[in-house]
């Protein structure tokens, strides 16, 4: 993991932020919230839950993720469905244009929120909005 990290070095972010891509900063926090929680917590930073569009931005969130070396690497991640289980949708109003689920852990109608890094980096699943996760935060430069 390490060596795929060392790629993406820290660009020119404000204080505290890495770059993402060509638009975006991102940070990760130390709180946990829940998804809607987090939600507003990025908003107070200017900023919106994480949206993912390439495997390039999931490495790239994987590697903030991994340097942290938190006990429980699970995050919120911007993405969720309404509440009558219809499809997934990025909350920053982004396309939904890649996705990376563990295998079957996208069928359930009652978990309306997604997390990363379930079971192997990366991986997505969805789960209950109400637990508290560490999560990431985006915004553009």
């Amino acid at each position: 993991m390490e060596d795929v990290c060392e790629r993406f070095p820290k660009r020119h972010c404000i204080r505290g932020w890495e770059r993402l891509d060509e638009d975006r900063c991102m940070r990760i926090f130390w709180a946990k919230r829940d998804f809607d929680g987090a939600k507003e917590y990025c908003r107070r930073f200017g900023g919106t839950l994480l949206s993912l569009h390439n495997s390039v931005q999931m490495q790239r969130v994987s590697c903030l993720v991994w340097r942290r070396k938190f006990s429980d690497s699970k995050i919120w991640i911007g993405t969720r469905q309404n509440y009558r289980g219809g499809r997934f949708h990025n909350v920053d109003g982004t396309p939904m244009d890649y996705a990376n689920w563990y295998p079957e852990q996208r069928s359930s109608r009652s978990r309306h929120c997604v997390e990363s890094n379930y079971k192997v980096w990366g991986a997505w699943r969805n789960t209950d909005c109400d637990k508290e996760k560490h999560f990431v935060c985006t915004r553009m430069l």
